[in-house]
């Protein structure tokens, strides 16, 4: 009777993932080693998950390797391929993004990538297995840089290793392997003379005799047998073996190829095989040749290379192209060609001709479809294999790949290169010329369109304000001048005129002074003239007035004895009402010839009415002015940082500029900070300029500063570099790409020797460079300073320990942003110094920083701030 071990070696099932298995080794129920079809082995699983084919094959290759998105201005790869939600992709500056979903791939265009954890790594220290202590000094693409103390630097590193401890300061390379020599239990010395990798290596024993393809571990163990010097052991099995029972056997692999023994060596377990196809292998056991577990090296692609099998729609198929199980091309008898499909699809027969007449098929109904996408380009359907999977070529020829009819329909399908930008152009000839009426009363018309989030809109005044589009479609684009919130501009400019002889504004509050009955309304415009109460009205059509409210107030001023004046605009229906004198513009335009014309009407009417000469000066240009411009423009305020600051222009509570006393000004900030103290010098004005040496060697300065993640930099040989991290460059990361870095550092020879002087007035030369991080030099008086930065000694900051730094600067002068020369007069350290102003003026107790930046005020020099009256 058969055991079960016996039993269950050799039966092979199909895995979930597609391809098919064999138990290889069972040791016992959760013990069992299978290899999969391609040859593959995978060891240590259990026999159930093998019945149920939940043994996953270790890289499961999948078609979409290799694919390639343009998302923005990158281009991302996928390299690894677990599933539809596990994938690995790289972008084309080498940034790797792990366990992504291939949906997330297709369709966004932001990723997180798997670095930001490792950066608070930077720095750490660990001793490693080998006696050696290692740091970390970078991350890249989810892996570590690490230095060891003499200088060894190992990349490409995983966190875990390092933190384990299991990275060598050598690591061995196969070709400081071959060569090596071993003695074998046989008492023989073999050496390597191939080495692959390190279960496929060859060695020559000293007789001569070659063997191939055994493992390094084998070879170092010594147990590798020479069949022309066996062992004590080795002899006395080959004495009791009789090869002769198994040469000559033919068996029938399991991938399809039969194999013939030509040859055995001591035991059962060391058999020379032949595939049909002339392959020979050699170190094989005879239960893997009686269970059909051979595969030649070529694989499965050389089994199943030309398989015919019969689709279910009756026609016969055969393989052209086998890459692995779920890469395969199939050829039908009519010459069409399906590629990319899985090797079970074509066993089972489903694999469909593209060429065939379905009248179900949903492919004849869309290909060929053309459809405008949301972008405004109109695209066509080119290839369609299921509603899943199609391809559609764009107006431009721009093709994308593997998207759905659903995406398609709904016009959700973007360009690979100009993604929205094609709609925005579209639009653009839409909107420019769009003129609407603004919630301050003022027309507005869109001059300029770049995107949604950036319109420029021209005011009837001739201004122009950056906004929105939504905010210029709900009315709340302010002028930058004019932001009364309740009174159009043409009520101030009437108001500007009346207010010469005595009509002013009347408040709700003020009313009651008038008469207890009014409290509650307003006035644009009153005046009592010799006991004629008169108030003049302007009713803008913008405002929508209520006419309720209208007429309550007409009916308030009859029964008052106040003549109302009403100014209305043309859109405004007309009404007849006692008590009420109107005047109807003929335009709305702001401050019309009309609007003066009927002004001096108005001034006639009331005339008459009072029977008093009156006088306004037409002639006079209109000044409006908001209440806060006026008082707030030249008001100042010290601000936390110690620096007095003063506002220079002011447009609105929200829109403030302000200048600092030594010179600086920031724009477009909030008043409420300016009252708090809370501004301070932009961040950008001072980064733009800065220079540090980076690690290639090449000073670098900022020549464009965006945000703190977006920073350009130009190198001192002209090259410049875009859109890099502040972070890269303090941490002098930012590499030249006209510099190739080879190591051993190739500027160590043209550096050594050379000499500066530093800012102590003393010559120093380096003596020794061991990379750019560290150097020693030598002063012109002997003393020798160790383990400095290039980038310091070229900026001269290494000081002789022997020189006071408070001798060197006493007597250092400075021009202040105030104009005036300062000259230090008193140093006690750097935060604690006195300077003396060219006009003798002392300033004590102020810092080397604020003095090497200018920022040293002259308290006897005031900033005459340059008031601009709106």
């Amino acid at each position: 009777m058969k055991s079960i071990k016996n039993e269950r070696i050799g039966i092979s099932m199909m895995m979930n993932c597609g391809m098919k298995a064999t138990i290889i080794a069972y040791r016992q129920y959760s013990d069992i080693d299978i290899q999969f079809e391609d040859g593959t082995i995978v060891k240590h699983k259990r026999y159930d998950h093998f019945k149920t084919g939940a043994i996953k094959f270790p890289e499961n290759i999948n078609p979409h390797i290799g694919e390639t998105i343009k998302h923005k201005d990158h281009t991302y790869t996928i390299k690894k391929w677990r599933s539809n939600h596990d994938i690995d992709f790289v972008r084309d500056d080498g940034i790797l993004y792990e366990h992504k979903t291939y949906y997330r791939f297709k369709h966004s265009s932001s990723f997180k990538n798997n670095n930001y954890s490792l950066k608070n790594h930077i720095g750490e220290r660990k001793k490693m297995n080998c006696s050696e202590f290692a740091t970390i000094i970078n991350c890249a693409n989810g892996r570590v840089t690490i230095k060891f103390d003499d200088g060894t630097i190992r990349e490409n590193i995983q966190y875990n290793n390092f933190k384990r401890g299991m990275v060598c300061k050598n690591p061995h390379n196969k070709k400081d392997r071959i060569g090596e020599k071993k003695l074998m239990s046989n008492g023989q010395s073999a050496t390597i003379i191939c080495y692959r990798k390190s279960d496929d290596i060859d060695i020559q024993f000293e007789d001569g005799y070659i063997k191939k393809s055994i493992s390094y571990s084998s070879f170092k163990s010594g147990f590798v047998q020479n069949p022309n010097k066996l062992s004590k052991n080795a002899v006395k099995l080959s004495r009791r073996f009789d090869k002769s029972k198994y040469i000559g056997k033919v068996n029938l692999m399991n991938c399809g190829i039969s194999c013939k023994i030509i040859d055995a060596i001591g035991t059962s377990s060391n058999l020379t095989v032949q595939f049909e196809n002339g392959e020979i292998r050699e170190g094989v056991s005879y239960s893997e040749f009686s269970n059909g577990c051979l595969l030649p090296k070529s694989g499965m692609a050389f089994c199943r290379l030309l398989e015919e099998n019969i689709m279910n729609n009756g026609q016969t198929a055969r393989i052209i192209e086998y890459r692995n199980s779920q890469d395969i091309d199939v050829q039908f008898e009519d010459g069409s060609i399906v590629e990319h499909v899985q090797y079970t699809s074509f066993k089972i027969g489903r694999i469909k001709n593209h060429n065939d007449i379905n009248p179900k098929s949903n492919r004849n109904k869309y290909l060929g479809m053309e459809h405008v996408m949301n972008n405004g380009m109109k695209a066509k359907i080119i290839k369609y294999r299921n509603a899943r999977d199609i391809e559609i070529c764009f107006q431009d020829g721009e093709i994308v790949h593997s998207t759905t009819i659903n995406s398609f329909l709904k016009g959700e399908i973007l360009h690979p290169i100009i993604g929205k930008s094609y709609i925005r152009k579209n639009r653009e000839k839409e909107l420019i010329g769009t003129t609407k009426v603004l919630n301050n009363g003022m027309r507005g018309t869109i001059v300029a369109y770049k995107s949604a989030n950036n319109v420029t809109v021209k005011f009837e005044d001739g201004c122009k304000v950056k906004t929105n589009f939504y905010m210029f479609k709900e009315g709340r684009v302010e002028h930058p001048i004019y932001v009364r919130r309740h009174e159009s501009y043409n009520e101030l400019f009437v108001a500007s005129y009346f207010e010469q002889i005595g009509f002013k504004k009347i408040k709700r509050t003020d009313t009651k002074k008038i008469d207890s009955s009014l409290e509650g309304i307003e006035f644009d415009l009153y005046n009592n003239i010799n006991g004629h109460k008169i108030a003049i009205e302007y009713d803008g059509g913008h405002w929508g007035h209520n006419q309720k409210k209208d007429m309550k107030k007409n009916i308030l001023c009859k029964k008052n004895n106040i003549m109302l004046i009403r100014i209305r605009e043309p859109q405004l229906e007309k009404y007849d009402q006692d008590g009420v004198k109107q005047f109807y513009l003929e335009t709305a335009e702001l401050g019309s010839e009309n609007l003066k014309i009927l002004m001096k009407d108005i001034l006639a009417y009331i005339q008459s009415i009072c029977d008093v000469k009156l006088y306004i000066d037409f002639n006079k240009n209109a000044t409006i002015k908001t209440p806060d411009s006026y008082q707030r423009t030249g008001k100042m305020n010290v601000m936390k940082n110690g620096m007095q600051c003063t506002i220079i222009t002011y447009r609105n509570a929200s829109n403030i500029d302000v200048q600092f006393e030594d010179g600086t000004i920031v724009e477009h900030i909030a008043f409420a900070r300016f009252k708090k103290g809370e501004l301070k010098k932009s961040i950008k004005d001072k980064r733009i300029g800065m220079s540090l040496t980076m690690n290639c060697g090449m000073k670098a300065t900022i020549i464009d500063y965006h945000n703190c993640s977006d920073i350009n930099v130009q190198f001192e040989d002209g090259t410049v570099v875009k859109h890099r991290a502040f972070a890269q460059f303090k941490n002098k990361q930012i590499a030249n790409p006209n510099i190739l870095i080879i190591r051993p550092n190739p500027l160590k020879d043209k550096r050594k020797g050379m000499s500066l002087m530093m800012n102590c007035d003393m010559k120093a030369t380096i003596i020794a460079y061991r990379n750019s991080q560290d150097i020693d030099i030598q002063f012109e008086d002997g003393i020798i300073v160790k383990h400095k930065a290039f980038d310091s000694f070229q900026k001269g900051k290494i000081a002789n320990p022997n020189i006071s730094i408070k001798d060197k600067r006493i007597g250092q002068s400075l021009m202040m942003s105030c104009g005036m020369k300062a000259t230090i007069i008193a140093y006690r350290n750097c935060n604690d110094i006195d300077v003396q102003f060219e006009d003798g003026t002392i300033v004590k107790h102020k810092r080397i920083g604020n003095f090497r930046g200018g920022h040293i005020a002259n308290p006897n020099i005031k900033i005459n701030p340059n008031i601009i009256s709106l």
